[in-house]
Formats: C-alpha cells, structure tokens, sequence
C-alpha cells in the first residue's frame, strides 16, 4: 500500500492506515456475522465473547429430567461450570440417616456454601433440585440466592415440568437405590410442593415430547439473552 510504501506519509498516511485497518477488520464482523447466521448452532457461535459469570437454578418435580438437562446445559456454557445436585447432597453425602433424620437444614447450608464458594472462585453454577423448602417466613429459601445479584451474576431460574405418564416413565429409570429410599408418597409430596413453589421469576419448560437437545435450546435462549 502507499502509506507503507512510504509514498505517503505525515497525518494523510496515519489516517489512511488507520481507515484501511478499520475496513479490514469491519469484513473480518461481517464475515463471523454472516457465518453465524447462517450456521444452525448460532446460539453457540459466541462462546469466544467475553465470559458472563452465571447462576442458573433448574426446578421442578422428580423425574423431569433436571440432572441429564443440567450436566447436558454445562457442556454448552462457557468457562468453567459446575453442576450441584441436590439428590446428590441429600442421598449421595449423607450415607446413613437414623429413622425420621431431618436433612433440611443441611442441605440448604451445603448448598449455599458450595454455590458461593463457586462463584467466589469464579465458576458458573447450575444449581438442581426440587428445591421447594421455605424458611421460617414461609419465603422460598432459594430466593435469597438473588444476592448473588449483587456479585454481577447474571441469575436464571427455570421450571421444568411434564405431563403424569412422561414423569412416571422417567422416574422408573432413576438409579434403583434412590428409588428404593424415596417412597412413592415421597414423590407425590416433592411433586405437590415443587408445583406450589413456581414463582413469577421462573420461565416455565414444559419437557413433554421435547429431546434433550430442544430443551437445553430453550434454556439457553433465557439464559444467554
């Protein structure tokens, strides 16, 4: 080129270099956009954009399928990501429980400690679970996750849902050991609670007749816009 054949020089030779640098890289945009948009994974395309730390809470009944969406969810996030499984805390961690053994409370603290420890750290955070428990004011305990807010984390939260059969279906793959812990009352009353628990907060997923692909989809138009 002239400016740096030397042809050109001073001022007129600056601004022209500085001129041909911005069109080169305004084709370099206009290329990725167009690729983008025309790539059927678009949604993905922009993982290379600087990092947004996030918090993303799935709920909802046993047996939608919250732990397969979840760990299926962080393998499209970027940066670092962690998954935190409250049937893990509550069946995996506590490995003997005498008769009538209340756990809640210790699992709310593990799980606070373990998302703020997280994030501190610097980790995205997919949190599932029921996770219906209220405190002592009748307030939804995972609300008080909202003070992550305060921290720049972008929160999402999500209901998943599905018809009777679909659930039954699921619940009759869990792991065997879990299924024999957990009684049938205790799912209809997880079931009962979760459904009660819905707040105005919540996009709401209904899973029926969906893949796993479509709905990990959907998640990520609420968590990424």
């Amino acid at each position: 080129m002239f400016w740096e054949s030397g042809l050109i020089r001073g001022t007129t030779g600056r601004r022209l270099a500085r001129a041909s640098k911005s069109r080169i890289w305004l084709a370099h945009v206009r290329e990725f956009l167009h690729k983008a948009t025309t790539a059927q994974n678009f949604i993905f395309s922009f993982n290379f954009f600087p990092l947004v730390q996030h918090l993303i809470i799935i709920r909802g009944p046993p047996g939608i399928g919250k732990s397969t969406i979840a760990n299926e969810l962080a393998q499209k996030l970027s940066g670092a990501v962690t998954v935190i499984d409250v049937d893990v805390l509550r069946w995996v961690f506590i490995k003997k429980r005498p008769k009538n053994f209340n756990d809640h409370d210790l699992i709310y603290k593990n799980l606070w400690d373990l998302t703020k420890n997280s994030i501190d750290e610097g980790l995205t955070v997919i949190l599932e679970g029921v996770l219906a428990g209220r405190d002592e004011t009748g307030k939804l305990r995972i609300d008080r996750y909202d003070l992550f807010k305060k921290k720049k984390i972008k929160i999402t939260k999500l209901f998943l849902m599905s018809k009777k059969k679909t659930q039954q279906e699921r619940l009759k793959k869990r792991n065997k050991k879990f299924i024999t812990t957990a009684t049938a009352k205790d799912f209809q009353e997880w079931t009962a609670l979760s459904k009660k628990s819905i707040s105005e907060e919540d996009h709401i997923i209904d899973t029926t007749g969906k893949t796993k692909k479509e709905t990990v989809d959907l998640i990520l138009s609420f968590v990424l816009k």
